[in-house]
């Protein structure tokens, strides 16, 4: 469930509701966040790049999930990455002092809040350890490993290099080393490690 159908409907009136184009960008990297967002509808993505000019993929948000908010209570609250909407999106934005009030008014909104914050230290670390592992093979696995059956699904192998935070042309060669060593199967846009 949506953490803003714990608000009630006069809580929900001190919100913001704004609508969102695909490709418009909703934060710049390094602009102040003095704000949260959650979406209602659509996905947005958090990224930046590399001194090297590639892409690194924060975070890829649906409905329910939330950016802003593990920057907005910081002693340095500014966005470390650009946040875009990837499709047309509706989003409801809560500036600082109204989720304050929120926060202490709503025990059941409170509970929710602090357990996707939970959600999104997990899933930082998990990037984190990846985005430290030098070699493609390694990261690769690493995915794999922690993921759902031991698979992952992509769109495209670009899609897949960016969320592993590599170049396409180093995951395609990453993909035929597994594949050559028979550490994997790979099917059109699924790639899972194979069971000892």
């Amino acid at each position: 469930m949506n953490i803003i159908n714990y608000l009630t409907k006069a809580q929900l009136n001190k919100t913001k509701m704004v609508q969102f184009k695909k490709g418009t960008t909703l934060f710049q990297e390094e602009e102040k966040c003095d704000s949260i967002g959650i979406i209602i509808s659509g996905q947005v993505e958090v990224f930046t790049y590399l001194i090297s000019g590639e892409k690194v993929i924060y975070n890829s948000l649906s409905s329910g999930e939330m950016f802003g908010s593990n920057l907005v209570f910081s002693s340095h609250p500014y966005y470390r990455g650009t946040v875009v909407a990837l499709t047309d999106c509706n989003v409801c934005i809560i500036d600082k002092d109204t989720l304050k009030r929120l926060l202490s008014q709503n025990e059941e909104f409170l509970e929710r809040y602090l357990n996707s914050q939970s959600d999104f230290t997990k899933r930082l670390n998990f990037k984190i350890k990846m985005l430290s592992i030098p070699s493609a093979k390694g990261r690769l696995l690493f995915a794999l490993e922690n993921s759902k059956n031991n698979t992952l699904h992509f769109k495209t192998v670009t899609a897949l290099a960016e969320y592993l935070g590599l170049a396409r042309e180093t995951t395609s060669r990453a993909i035929a080393f597994l594949l050559n060593e028979r550490l994997v199967k790979y099917t059109n846009k699924t790639i899972t490690l194979k069971k000892e």
